[in-house]
C-alpha cells in the first residue's frame, strides 16, 4: 500500500515537471535566435539582424542602424535606434502553428515588414 502511494507521488511530480517544461517551450527564446539574414515578404528586401550584445545592428538596403534593446517581453522586443528613426522600433516573433519555426514582424518608422529567414 505504501508503494502505491509513493508511485502516485512520483507520477504526479513527473507530470508537473512535464507541464512546466512544455509551457516554457512555446515562446520567448533568445534574441540571438534572431541573428542572420531575413527577407521582407512584400518586396524581397534584405534585412540583416546582428544582436551580439556589444554592437546590436539591423541592416537593410545600404543602411546599417545601431539599436539598443530596450525591453524583451516574451516574443516582443522593443528597440531604440541610434539614428535616422522616429521613436521606438518593435520586433515581434510569430511562431508557426506547431511552434517549430517563426517569422518576424518589424515595425519601424510607421512601416511594417514581415520577415522570413533567408535560406
Amino acid at each position: 500500500m505504501r508503494f502505491d502511494r509513493v508511485g502516485w507521488y512520483i507520477c504526479a511530480a513527473l507530470m508537473c515537471a512535464l507541464v512546466v517544461f512544455g509551457c516554457s517551450q512555446g515562446g520567448g527564446g533568445s534574441v540571438a535566435d534572431l541573428n542572420g539574414e531575413w527577407k521582407d515578404t512584400a518586396d524581397n528586401a534584405k534585412f540583416v539582424i546582428n544582436f551580439n550584445g556589444d554592437a546590436n545592428t539591423i541592416a537593410y538596403g545600404s543602411e546599417e542602424v545601431s539599436v539598443t534593446i530596450k525591453e524583451v517581453a516574451g516574443d516582443k522586443i522593443t528597440l531604440l535606434p541610434a539614428k535616422g528613426s522616429d521613436g521606438e522600433w518593435e520586433l515581434v516573433r510569430r511562431w508557426s502553428d506547431n511552434g517549430s519555426s517563426f517569422t518576424l514582424v518589424l515595425v519601424r518608422n510607421g512601416q511594417t515588414h514581415k520577415l522570413v529567414k533567408s535560406s
